[in-house]
């Protein structure tokens, strides 16, 4: 129960969330908006659960029009492996979950696994600050410098959002509007936010002895990689 309330008094919901729910009353779809939510809660739980076994602090749990987002405080400079598994334990989850509901028999209308599948298919498409988009950040960092995979992330991010975008347009849902314009200004949020990051890998770098086995010589603070030590 503890655990239960620690987790529920971290939980943070996004003012657009708000405006998502106020048309679902209105259109009759608010059963729908219960199950979505349901959904993400189980998603971020599963993230959180994860980040606690490896020992890191929980800041608070974002829920959006577009999914959730768990806030947890652990180390720019965390090992790769900790991390993915973290951001894998909430599609995982999700999907225990799911097929819980449906192994069990609890009745519930047949959109409910349309929407798990909506969910999990759409939170790993590779934009940030999706599970996708972090995941291809962390691929990207085992080959290349933490910095330039940063970059690429956005890059690859920026190109995919507008191909999403242009066909929300072009099928004029306002429901998937509202949840594409709200990820829209988040991934533009954390685009800002990329000097910041990379400061605080620096600083992580400078005040903390990482026992990292590989070594790596570079020329450039830019040529830093997760998980090496390296030589000037």
């Amino acid at each position: 129960m503890y655990l239960i309330k620690t987790i529920w008094d971290k939980i943070y919901i996004h003012p657009l969330f708000y405006l998502v729910i106020i048309i679902s009353f209105f259109t009759g779809h608010f059963r729908n908006i219960l199950y979505f939510t349901l959904i993400i809660l189980v998603h971020e739980l599963g993230h959180s659960l994860m980040g606690l076994l490896l020992k890191t602090k929980i800041n608070r749990i974002e829920i959006y029009p577009f999914g959730g987002c768990s806030k947890l405080e652990h180390l720019v400079n965390i090992k790769l492996f900790y991390e993915l598994l973290i951001l894998v334990a909430g599609p995982i989850t999700q999907i225990i979950f799911t097929f819980i509901i449906k192994k069990i028999n609890i009745n519930v209308e047949s959109y409910f696994y349309t929407f798990s599948n909506f969910i999990l298919l759409f939170n790993l498409l590779p934009i940030y600050p999706l599970d996708g988009g972090k995941i291809v950040n962390i691929l990207l960092s085992y080959i290349i410098s933490f910095y330039n995979s940063l970059k690429i992330t956005y890059y690859i991010s920026y190109c995919v959002f507008i191909i999403i975008f242009i066909f929300t347009i072009i099928n004029h849902n306002l429901f998937l509007f509202i949840i594409v314009f709200s990820l829209g200004i988040e991934l533009i949020k954390e685009y800002r936010n990329i000097s910041y990051i990379f400061n605080k890998f620096l600083l992580e770098r400078y005040l903390n002895d990482f026992n990292f086995k590989k070594i790596k010589i570079i020329n450039s603070i830019k040529n830093m990689k997760r998980d090496y030590i390296h030589i000037f």
